[in-house]
């Protein structure tokens, strides 16, 4: 990156003071044969050229992480899809490369219903499917860790806040009446 600033400065530098006026003096026949274009840019040409190879490396790595990002968002849209039916939320998640072409989404989930091995394999070859369209050849690994969530109350204000069936409050109330 600073080698690109500074040649990208010095280039500019260049052509700033050569439209301001500030040229080489040469002979007649240098400039004939060239012009005075033709000179300016065969006497940068290793900086332009420099800058055009380290541009292009630059805008292909560009791209890729720009990939690379589109992916990462998409699978995480898919696993807040596989949970947006469930009492369950994304807490948080992170993506590990583990080796050259193999990544691991690492998912926390909280909430009321317990993922099963099947839901998490299905949403892994979903999201495998999505890698296949968007990166190349790359093994995407899912980790999903689940956080039971658990609400205590001291004393809840009616029976919609304690989440139980009726039958299971009856009992409660006849537990409490003996």
């Amino acid at each position: 990156m600073a080698l690109t600033n500074m040649l990208a400065i010095q280039f500019t530098n260049a052509l700033v003071l050569w439209f301001a006026g500030f040229r080489r003096t040469l002979d007649d026949d240098d400039v004939g044969k060239l012009g005075q274009i033709g000179l300016f840019l065969k006497r940068n040409s290793a900086v332009l050229i420099a800058l055009i190879v380290i541009g292009g490396y630059l805008s292909v790595n560009f791209g890729k992480t720009l990939n690379e990002q589109k992916f990462e968002r998409q699978s995480i849209a898919l696993v807040e899809q596989s949970i947006q039916n469930q009492a369950n939320y994304l807490v948080s998640h992170s993506f590990t490369h583990e080796e050259k072409n193999t990544h691991t989404l690492r998912v926390v989930i909280q909430g009321l219903i317990t993922p099963s091995q099947a839901q998490a394999i299905e949403l892994e070859q979903q999201i495998q499917a999505l890698a296949k369209d968007t990166l190349d050849d790359r093994v995407i690994k899912l980790q999903i860790r689940f956080v039971p969530e658990v609400v205590i109350q001291s004393a809840p204000a009616d029976e919609s806040e304690l989440k139980l069936s009726p039958d299971d409050i009856k009992n409660l109330q006849k537990v409490a009446k003996n």
